[in-house]
């Protein structure tokens, strides 16, 4: 019913002294001021302003008005700034998510990195979108996904990021600790301490574990590394993990990081984004941030 020009109209006129200052600050003639509220109020089929002695008084149809102007105006000057800081490149918000995580470890830090640098930049990380990051990309509720291993997909561009060697995490006192190497074969004896809800969401299974028709003797979910690595060096269960998460820990004599099959098992980051997405450089230079910051992980 009324749009917000007429907001900004009587709002103005409420916080002026009078048509003629209000008519000044709208650039507008007192005349055409007149016309305008006129038709305004005609609009409505209610008075918004009381005329006493040359005075423009509200009436409570005119204070409802400007108080949800007051609530309604600030909101969408904010969407309009936003919009064209956008389109000029100088402000916007990335969304993103990422398929394991065990990324949080660094992905905080290159985030930090990128918001310094580019001062106007908000990155948000959707972790509800961590189970199926492409279909949260193809419904356009995150801009960028961070995935592993990804098959090829004529919808999405995929950048590589870096190469992950992956090790099964064992005990010392395990017996596997003493091996070169473990086969896929050796889980079916194994209990497999793992991060996700269930085994079939599990990377690892579904790369290696699930083709070859295996499935571990038990499995426990675990959803923090730290409390994994405590319960792996107490022979409790085996983990697998990428070496760079790893490697602070295996200072320690309790834990032996032992590689997966004869030639090892790593695994593809890379960054997707959609085919059809518009050219961004914000977007580009985030992605040349996460190359740069993560190549020697």
């Amino acid at each position: 019913m009324l749009e917000t020009k007429s907001l900004k109209i009587i709002q103005t006129i409420a916080e002026s002294n009078s048509l003629t200052e209000a008519s000044r600050k709208l650039f507008l003639s007192q005349s055409a001021l007149s016309h305008q509220l006129k038709q305004i109020e005609d609009l409505i089929g209610k008075q918004v302003f009381h005329r006493i002695n040359k005075k423009l008084v509200l009436t409570d149809i005119g204070k409802l008005i400007v108080n949800a102007a007051h609530e309604i105006l600030p909101i969408l000057a904010k969407c309009n700034n936003q919009i064209q800081n956008y389109v000029n490149g100088e402000q916007t918000i990335i969304s993103i998510c990422t398929q394991c995580n065990t990324s949080y470890h660094w992905l905080p830090q290159v985030i930090k990195q990128f918001e310094r640098s580019y001062s106007g930049t908000r990155i948000q990380i959707s972790t509800e979108a961590t189970g199926n990051p492409t279909e949260f990309l193809l419904n356009g509720e995150i801009d960028l996904a961070i995935v592993i291993d990804p098959q090829p997909n004529k919808l999405f561009v995929f950048h590589e990021l870096f190469i992950d060697d992956v090790f099964l995490l064992v005990s010392n006192q395990h017996p596997l600790s003493q091996k070169p190497y473990v086969r896929v074969s050796d889980f079916a004896d194994l209990n497999y301490i793992m991060f996700s809800d269930r085994f079939e969401n599990n990377l690892f299974a579904k790369h290696m574990l699930i083709p070859a028709g295996i499935r571990p003797k038990t499995i426990t979910k675990v959803q923090f590394t730290e409390a994994t690595i405590e319960m792996v060096k107490a022979n409790l269960g085996v983990a697998v993990m990428s070496k760079w998460l790893v490697k602070p820990f295996l200072a320690s004599s309790e834990l032996t990081a032992v590689k997966i099959t004869k030639s090892g098992y790593s695994r593809r980051w890379c960054i997707a984004r959609l085919k059809t997405q518009q050219e961004s450089k914000i977007l580009d230079e985030f992605m040349q941030t996460l190359k740069t910051e993560l190549q020697d992980l």
